[in-house]
């Protein structure tokens, strides 16, 4: 994991680096910042001389590398063509008299998976000097120049403080040195403390941030018992959730990718058929009942794959099993920068009881209400909380300006899971607003008229009826409309 710097200053805490789809040249550097600015500073005495050495050596790496590419190359070569066989060995000599010649930097390189591997008689440097990941973890926060005994803001106990855990959230990691005083007047923290909030915030950035939709979010469990061996186990199996959650999307990217390409098929085919003979037909119709066997087939994977927020909230929380009754969940609503893992919260829902998450959803079922929000393949016999209560996410869709309008999107769906996750409750004349504006406009804003001019809620008035009423009596359920 990247431990500092930015741009070509970059460094990590230990020198072997995976690159992906990327040309050794680019991260050389990065390689070099390792040993110099990490590894050194960190390594005990005996140890750094290692370091200058591999240092001192790391210009001198093109060569070996062309060197060994071709070495290789020459092993690939069969010994019968020997013109091929000659040409290699002249090249191979030109290369060690002057390697600058041939190849003048790595960048000659294509993008590529590479590994930069380190190794000292055989052992990695993580094996021969573990004591860099113990050293930096003693002192992986830094003291400002105003450090002094205080009063420490989480143990309540007297110690130095003046330590920042350096997380880069609009905060006071961000003062210049000369504000440094007002660290230790607005959040006094000892070494330790600065030490553990540093710790959990990577812990939450690798296994405890969810992606919902362009929603990006944070659970952060809070135990009722006190008991550690119990939130050990709620983090690790909310780490498991993560994982579930990644694969989940994965696989539903997939099957919508196949959906597109059957339904294509699917218009291809009905193009055909539009054209030609009635005996021909016939085929084309067999092979029209096969793909629209399949998109029903995909559709149902889908439907039961593609859920809405509240039913991937309980998806999620469902592997908390019998310790679900031992934790409420706060959601942080963030936008985290990769590259400098700064942050910004956007919004929370603190202390959901997960027993609610699943009330909820079960009355989801009793009452067939549905929270997806989409524009297609709605189930006929189950009302969308979408036609009251995400009309602005559809709009945004239907014209394409969902990224450029993403707080209002998240606004939206935070009502919703305030309203039917905390003790929040919504007036009833404020429902029947909502009620309204969906008999009135259709998703894009529009009014709803038939072709003969009539509204389409009075031409279709128990239609609409039925979806107002199943929404009061599973709002009502809930306890959730006021007055």
């Amino acid at each position: 994991k990247k431990m500092g710097g930015a741009g070509t200053g970059i460094f990590y805490l230990y020198p072997n680096l995976k690159l992906q789809k990327s040309r050794p040249i680019d991260k050389l550097t990065l390689l070099t910042n390792t040993m110099d600015k990490q590894v050194r500073n960190l390594c005990s005495l005996e140890n750094a001389k290692y370091i200058n050495t591999i240092i001192e050596n790391l210009p001198n790496i093109e060569k070996h590398i062309c060197k060994y590419r071709l070495e290789n190359e020459l092993e690939l070569l069969s010994t019968k063509d020997k013109n091929k066989f000659e040409n290699k060995v002249k090249t191979l000599k030109e290369v060690d008299a002057n390697v600058m010649k041939l190849c003048k930097s790595l960048g000659k390189y294509d993008k590529d998976d590479y590994i930069f591997w380190l190794s000292i008689n055989g052992k990695s440097i993580l094996e021969i000097m573990p004591e860099v990941k113990e050293t930096w973890l003693d002192n992986a926060v830094d003291k400002n120049n105003n450090a002094k005994t205080g009063i420490d803001f989480f143990t309540n106990e007297k110690c130095e403080i003046g330590y920042k855990p350096n997380i880069n959230v609009f905060s006071y990691d961000n003062y210049h040195d000369s504000l440094n005083y007002r660290i230790n007047d607005n959040l006094s923290l000892s070494k330790e403390s600065a030490k553990n909030i540093k710790f959990a915030w990577m812990y939450i950035l690798n296994n405890l941030t969810f992606y919902y939709k362009g929603l990006e979010y944070v659970l952060i469990p809070n135990l009722l018992s006190g008991k550690k061996d119990e939130y050990r186990k709620i983090i690790y199996n909310l780490k498991t959730a993560q994982e579930q959650t990644i694969k989940g999307t994965s696989s539903l990217k997939a099957l919508k990718k196949e959906e597109e390409r059957i339904n294509k098929s699917i218009e291809k085919l009905k193009k055909k058929i539009r054209k030609v003979s009635t005996k021909k037909n016939s085929d084309y119709n067999k092979e029209l009942k096969k793909y629209n066997f399949e998109i029903v087939k995909i559709n149902t994977e889908i439907s039961q794959t593609d859920l809405g927020i509240i039913r991937e909230f309980n998806k999620q929380l469902e592997v908390l099993g019998e310790l679900k009754n031992s934790t409420t969940i706060d959601y942080l609503f963030t936008k985290i920068n990769r590259t400098n893992l700064s942050f910004e919260i956007k919004g929370s829902i603190e202390d959901v009881i997960p027993s609610q998450v699943s009330n909820v959803v079960d009355k989801m079922k009793e009452f067939q209400i549905n929270d997806l929000v989409t524009l297609k393949n709605k189930k006929r016999d189950e009302t969308y909380l979408q036609e009251f209560f995400n009309r602005g996410e559809l709009y945004f869709a239907l014209n394409r300006s969902s990224q450029s309008n993403a707080n209002k999107i998240l606004s939206e769906r935070l009502y919703l899971a305030k309203l039917l996750l905390t003790d929040s409750e919504i007036k009833f004349d404020h429902l029947l607003e909502r009620f309204e504006f969906n008999r009135e406009y259709n998703y894009e804003n529009k009014k709803r008229v038939t072709k003969d001019g009539v509204k389409e809620w009075l031409e279709f008035t128990s239609s609409f009826r039925e979806k107002e009423k199943r929404i009061i009596n599973f709002l009502n359920s809930l306890n959730k409309i006021k007055e």
